[in-house]
């Protein structure tokens, strides 16, 4: 019954440490993070016809490159 135990026991280790470095292996991808500081502005009341504009910053703050493919108005 002892056996059983230990073999148990070892295998449940096995299978832990093998998880967990998969989980490590994860972590460590390379993903781009988007970043707005301020992601809404409120334009001011303006005459029908009038161009208008405004900078939105976006920071990359991970550690692939950002490729920005689309951007719509909301």
């Amino acid at each position: 019954m002892c056996f059983k135990i230990k073999t148990v026991l070892l295998l449940f280790f096995i299978l832990f440490f093998s998880l967990s470095a998969i989980c490590k292996e994860q972590k460590t991808e390379k993903i781009p993070k988007a970043v707005i500081n301020n992601p809404v502005f409120e334009f001011p009341p303006v005459v029908d016809g009038t161009i208008i504009t405004h900078d939105f910053i976006i920071y990359n703050k991970g550690s692939a490159t950002l490729e920005i493919i689309k951007i719509k108005p909301g």
